[in-house]
């Protein structure tokens, strides 16, 4: 048999077998008067809300009472009509969703203040029964602007009605690590729930390892190099014997000199032999130095095989006084 609000637009809930499934059956108001000339004169938000109202009430018939109060809470936003608010109790009902029909069913009695009409009466009846029903949660956050998740949904304030069964908490903050908590409760339980997230832990920096620059290779050596400072120690070895015989030669010329008379024919031609051979031993003498310093520079530049220079050179103390020693290697 259809109840009477099928006639003007609306449709009634199923019944059930439990009293409060039956208060629930008659929990649908028509969102518009019965069709009438008025409806030529509806706004274009009115008729749309009618059809997602008309779509509503064949879903609750069919027990899709999810899907019915897809289409209540459509035509709510278009028309804002308190009506509508009452089916939408109904269904969170049909849902077992007990606060939120308490809600929409405590602010369609509210619209309805003054007023008073079956399905007012019916609504009041309905609250005194799915009060009862309830459980309420208060979660104290650590920290304070953590953010709370009850069941999927943000949780504005610090407190909350929920229906029996399991609930899930989510809380999180930045730098805050993420805590969940189920509560079971059950009809007219008070429960305090505290969310205390820890800090997170330092992350430790990796540490980049020291770049080690690669040893230096020391540029190939250089066969004329080698050469030229054999050469260098050669030449000078020579010219060093040379001023040592030239000097030998100049100071036996100046003994034979100093034993002629000043008269004699050959003192003139002996003091310019030893001259001569003072000043040639002078020039090998210098002639050695010289050789001797650039065999040495090339000595100290020049490394051996092994990396250390070819040529090492020291003052070391000697019988005759400080001289320089060379060592060389190949």
């Amino acid at each position: 048999m259809a109840h009477p609000e099928c006639r003007r637009g609306s449709a009634p809930l199923p019944k059930r077998e439990t009293r409060q499934h039956q208060l629930a059956a008659a929990i649908v108001l028509g969102l518009l008067g019965s069709a009438g000339p008025a409806l030529a004169q509806e706004s274009p938000a009115t008729a749309e809300a009618r059809v997602h109202f008309d779509r509503a009430v064949g879903l609750f018939e069919s027990g899709d009472a999810r899907g019915a109060l897809a289409e209540f809470e459509r035509a709510y936003q278009l028309t804002g009509r308190a009506s509508v608010l009452y089916n939408i109790g109904a269904s969170y009902q049909a849902l077992h969703d007990y606060p939120r029909a308490i809600d929409a069913l405590r602010r369609y009695v509210a619209s309805t203040e003054g007023r008073s009409t079956p399905q007012r009466d019916l609504a009041t009846r309905a609250l005194s029964q799915m009060e009862p029903l309830v459980a309420r949660l208060r979660v104290v956050r650590e920290p304070a602007d953590a953010t709370v998740l009850l069941d999927g949904r943000a949780l504005e304030s610090d407190r909350a009605t929920v229906g029996p069964g399991a609930h899930v908490l989510t809380a999180s903050a930045p730098g805050r690590e993420s805590r969940q908590v189920e509560v079971t409760v059950v009809s007219g339980d008070e429960r305090e729930v505290t969310l205390s997230l820890p800090l997170l832990a330092p992350t430790t920096p990796l540490l980049t390892p020291p770049v080690v620059s690669p040893p230096t290779v020391p540029a190939p050596i250089v066969a004329a190099d080698r050469r030229l400072f054999w050469s260098m120690v050669v030449t000078g070895g020579a010219l060093a014997l040379g001023a040592s015989i030239t000097g030998i030669v100049a100071i036996e010329t100046q003994r034979d000199y100093a034993s002629h008379r000043v008269g004699d024919p050959d003192v003139q031609d002996l003091a310019s032999r030893g001259r001569a051979l003072s000043w040639t031993a002078d020039l090998l003498g210098v002639g050695a130095l010289a050789a001797g310093a650039t065999a040495l520079v090339l000595g100290l530049r020049v490394p051996s095989r092994s990396g250390a220079p070819a040529v090492r050179a020291f003052v070391a103390p000697t019988a005759g006084g400080a001289a320089l020693t060379a060592f060389g290697s190949f």
